[in-house]
């Protein structure tokens, strides 16, 4: 009852915007979908009339039952790498599809998956894909110790509590222009250093590139460090997002190439 009453109120939130939105697909092809809690895309195919539809979702078992997705002691036996089980993002979603709006990938937290709901390998080996991996380059403040030998398995919801790292929850997908199936992404990775209270909480600002290949493959170049290292006192959840991202088109004569977010 209660997710119906919230699917009632996000259909009408997004009726209300429903105007704005049909301006926007004008010039904007990409906004069709819209990705929200509970395993559920709006679809903006026809702008005046949307309608919801499934994310692909596998079940897992726990202890010989279905389990429930939205329950975190119940999700630590499903293999969210390998497959999207239903769980709703702890941190950050997004998607991206073709131009007729068929899904292509989706991103929850710091896993992709395809449009089957299944994991991609990474640039055709057998590495599983994330949306963060590896080391970043370069190292904030020539610390190459800082953020080193991150894999993408250990930036999830069950993060590691004596040094949490995670994916602030704006995720910017834009084509590149004049390619096919490629788009840059722009994210956003916060860490606390042990030290409770106390500690100093990093976040960069990161960017990349995802070339969607098959059901199977994804091309993902490094990720690169775009912003300045910014750093404030732990004093509240490590959930806590502190970067807000946004994407507009660069103006010349106001030379705002280097605005966008706010810290």
């Amino acid at each position: 009852m209660k997710n119906l009453q919230f699917l009632r109120l996000i259909i009408l939130v997004i009726l209300s915007i429903a105007f704005q939105v049909n301006l926007l697909a004008q010039d904007y092809s990409q906004l069709k979908l819209l990705p929200v809690p509970n395993e559920k895309v709006i679809n903006f195919i026809n702008p005046d009339v949307p309608v919801i539809t499934d994310l692909p979702v596998h079940p897992f078992d726990f202890g010989g039952s279905p389990g429930n997705p939205h329950d975190e002691d119940q999700l630590l036996w499903a293999d969210l790498d390998m497959e999207y089980d239903g769980q709703h993002p702890m941190f950050a979603q997004t998607l991206i599809h073709d131009k007729d709006g068929n899904l292509l990938f989706f991103i929850v937290d710091n896993n992709i998956y395809n449009r089957f709901g299944e994991k991609f390998y990474k640039n055709y080996t057998t590495e599983t894909a994330y949306l963060h991996d590896g080391t970043i380059d370069p190292s904030p403040q020539g610390n190459s110790s800082y953020h080193s030998g991150i894999t993408g398995d250990k930036i999830n919801r069950f993060f590691n509590q004596s040094e949490p790292r995670f994916i602030n929850s704006e995720i910017i997908i834009a084509p590149v222009q004049n390619s096919c199936y490629t788009y840059h992404i722009i994210y956003s990775l916060q860490s606390i250093p042990a030290g409770g209270h106390d500690a100093i909480q990093k976040t960069e600002i990161l960017y990349r590139t995802i070339t969607f290949q098959d059901d199977e493959n994804i091309i993902l170049t490094p990720s690169v460090n775009i912003s300045r290292d910014i750093s404030s006192s732990y004093t509240g959840c490590c959930q806590g997002n502190k970067i807000d991202l946004a994407l507009s088109t660069y103006r010349v004569n106001e030379n705002n190439e280097n605005r966008g977010t706010d810290a």
